[in-house]
């Protein structure tokens, strides 16, 4: 009988109190796994940039493109100028990073091979705008490289410097983007020419 009784007793369960030790470890660590994910989660809000776009910012990069589409110096001059204000308030702009590079080389040239054969394209001068717009194009594609107008735009800067086979790159890079890309296969032809 005692055997049995004993068995029986070792066979029921003894109940441990919720705060064992071994509970308390478990808690702790759940407390400091939820603790270092908020952390983290704020940390990495803090350093993104917003994904809301301002409204104000998307319309004046609607109105510079607007500016810089008609293809007179003013509408130039007025395109550069709202791309630079965007810039200043947001550096990292894509669409305004792009299109300031296309204007800047639009104040450069009338037509490519017009430009590039009066030499103006080869006075220090030009050459550093020449030289901005190229890394302004680059920085846009270096932010977004699924964007085959900013490819476009390097593609321009680059043929504006008479860097003919990196141009074609930039614009066959911008056609495998966007094959329908008729700004890039214009620019294309141009450059081949």
């Amino acid at each position: 009988e005692s055997v049995q009784e004993a068995q029986m007793q070792s066979a029921v369960a003894v109940p441990r109190p919720w705060h064992s030790a071994r509970s308390m470890r478990w808690i702790a660590a759940v407390i400091v796994m939820v603790g270092l994910a908020m952390t983290w989660a704020l940390i990495f809000q803090r350093q993104s940039p917003p994904t809301a776009m301002d409204p104000e910012d998307n319309a004046l990069i609607e109105r510079a493109d607007d500016f810089y589409y008609r293809y007179s110096r003013a509408d130039n001059e007025a395109a550069i100028e709202l791309y630079e204000r965007i810039l200043a308030r947001e550096a990292d702009r894509v669409a305004a990073l792009r299109g300031l590079a296309n204007a800047l080389v639009q104040r450069m040239i009338t037509t490519l091979t017009e430009s590039l054969g009066n030499g103006h394209m080869r006075e220090p001068a030009s050459h550093r705008i020449l030289e901005r717009a190229e890394l302004l194009a680059r920085r846009a594609i270096a932010l977004d490289s699924s964007d085959s107008l900013s490819q476009r735009a390097l593609g321009l800067s680059l043929a504006a410097q008479s860097r003919f086979i990196e141009a074609i790159d930039a614009y066959r890079a911008a056609l495998a983007l966007d094959p329908d890309a008729w700004g890039a296969l214009i620019n294309l032809s141009e450059t081949l020419e």
